[in-house]
């Protein structure tokens, strides 16, 4: 099949994608997740104001932490063998 030419997106289609851009820049400055990041998005996309409460929130001084931030706690993995009552023999 061939391949069809890129378009150029429309003024309004482009405004809209560099909302994104630099909504989603912000949020990443203020290392939000889950709901309050949805919220901020949402918000900031929809061209109202920003609340003046969440915009007087600092961005925390300590680097994000990667992997598990914004999951809920899971019981630790253990190491133990299962039981030899259990264990199948070859």
């Amino acid at each position: 099949a061939e391949a069809r030419p890129a378009r150029t997106p429309t003024p309004a289609q482009a405004a809209q994608q560099q909302r994104m851009r630099d909504c989603n820049a912000q949020a990443a400055t203020r290392t939000l997740r889950g709901a309050p990041r949805q919220e901020f998005m949402r918000t900031c996309l929809s061209n109202r104001p920003a609340d003046p409460a969440a915009a007087a929130i600092p961005a925390p001084t300590s680097p994000p932490v990667s992997g598990a931030a914004g999951r809920a706690p899971t019981a630790p993995a253990t190491t133990n063998p299962a039981p030899a009552a259990t264990r199948r023999t070859p």
